[in-house]
């Protein structure tokens, strides 16, 4: 999957619409979006994970995490990841620890 097509899945997933922005907003937004997709594939290969953006599953998971960043930035209160993040994490990390060992 294209960064683009990881930008668009984020956007849907944040109901951001920058269609109503002027052209150098929109590329600000964008740009700033972009920095949490780069930021959670770093993060997720700390935690052992070899991405595959050709899998459809890899790239959910990175959009996922990338919304959890930008939706945690306002909270105050360290929130924990929610559970339905790290339980598809931890999913692909077994998944990928199984595969190395079978």
């Amino acid at each position: 999957m294209t960064d683009a097509e990881m930008l668009a899945m984020l956007k849907a997933d944040l109901e951001i619409v920058t269609d109503y922005m002027d052209v150098q907003a929109q590329i600000e937004k964008n740009n700033n979006l972009q920095s949490y997709i780069e930021a959670s594939k770093v993060y997720i290969k700390r935690e052992g994970v070899t991405l595959n953006l050709n899998d459809p599953g890899d790239a959910k998971l990175v959009c996922m995490y990338a919304a959890w960043l930008y939706r945690a930035r306002k909270v105050t209160d360290n929130q924990p990841m929610p559970r339905y993040l790290r339980w598809t994490l931890n999913n692909r990390i077994h998944q990928e620890t199984v595969g190395r060992l079978g």
